[in-house]
């Protein structure tokens, strides 16, 4: 477990995430999956294989 990266965590608005240029597309999409459906599906990405 990286310590570092734990001792930066912060809550932010989920606009705030998906409007963030330093978050990765990657991680915009799964937020968008879970909120958007109410949990996760299986989707594809065209950028991830499965």
């Amino acid at each position: 477990m990286d310590q570092t990266e734990l001792a930066e965590c912060l809550w932010m608005p989920l606009e705030d995430f998906l409007a963030d240029t330093e978050v990765h597309s990657f991680n915009k999409l799964v937020v968008r999956a879970a909120t958007s459906t109410g949990g996760l599906l299986s989707l594809w990405s065209g950028a991830y294989g499965p």
